[in-house]
C-alpha cells in the first residue's frame, strides 16, 4: 500500500512535468510557424528590400566581421539577456506568460528567418540558415526551453499549487540560471571563433 501511494504522486508529478516541457516546446514551434507565415505574406517591396540586405550582407561579411573577442561579448550580452528575462519573469506577477511570449517572440524569429532566406535563394537558403544561427541555436533553443520549465516549475512548486520559495527552490531556481548561461558562454564561443571561419568558405 505505501509503495503504491508513493508511485501515484510521482507519476502525477511526471506528467505535470512533461505536460508543461510539451507546452513549452509548442510555443516554439508556433512562434516557428508564425515566423514563417509573415516572411510568405510580405509584399515584393519588402522581399527585394530584404533580399538586398542579405546580399550585401554576405558580399560584405569578411570587411565588416568584427574582432571575435568582440563578437563574443556582443553575443554574450545579447543571448544573456534574454535568459535572465526569462529567468526574472518567475519573480513578477504573471511572469511566466510574459516569459512565453519571449520564447514565442524568439521563435518567430527563427521561422521568419529561416523561410525568408529559403524564400530568397532557394535550397543555398538552408545552408546560409545552418551557417548564420543553427549551431549557436541547437544550445541555446534548449536552454531557453529549460529556463522557461525552471521558471513554471520555481513559480507553481513541485506540488503544482503553491510557489517553490523554499532555500532549496531558490538553490535549484538559481542553478538554472547557472546552466543556461553556461549554455550562452557556449554559443557565444561558437558565434564568435567557429560561425565566422565556416562562413568565410562560402
Amino acid at each position: 500500500m505505501k509503495k503504491s501511494s508513493l508511485r501515484k504522486p510521482a507519476g502525477k508529478l511526471k506528467d505535470k512535468n512533461n505536460i508543461m516541457i510539451i507546452a513549452i516546446v509548442s510555443i516554439v514551434m508556433l512562434g516557428i510557424l508564425a515566423g514563417s507565415y509573415l516572411a510568405n505574406s510580405l509584399d515584393s517591396d519588402n522581399q527585394v528590400r530584404l533580399a538586398s540586405y542579405l546580399d550585401k550582407f554576405f558580399e560584405n561579411y569578411r570587411l565588416l566581421l568584427p574582432e571575435g573577442s568582440d563578437i563574443f561579448k556582443e553575443s554574450f550580452v545579447k543571448y544573456g539577456k534574454i535568459v535572465l528575462i526569462i529567468w526574472l519573469f518567475a519573480f513578477m506577477p504573471f511572469g511566466v506568460v510574459l516569459g512565453g511570449l519571449v520564447v514565442l517572440f524568439k521563435g518567430v524569429s527563427y521561422g521568419f528567418t529561416t523561410a525568408f532566406l529559403i524564400m530568397s535563394y532557394g535550397p543555398e537558403g538552408v545552408y546560409f540558415a545552418c551557417l548564420l544561427y543553427l549551431l549557436q541555436n541547437i544550445i541555446l533553443i534548449p536552454a531557453y526551453i529549460f529556463v522557461s520549465y525552471a521558471g513554471i516549475k520555481f513559480v507553481y512548486g513541485k506540488n503544482g499549487r503553491m510557489p517553490n520559495d523554499t532555500i532549496d527552490g531558490f538553490f535549484e531556481y538559481g542553478m538554472s540560471l547557472v546552466i543556461s548561461l553556461s549554455c550562452v558562454i557556449l554559443a557565444g564561443f561558437l558565434e564568435a571563433y567557429v560561425i565566422p571561419n565556416l562562413i568565410f568558405n562560402i
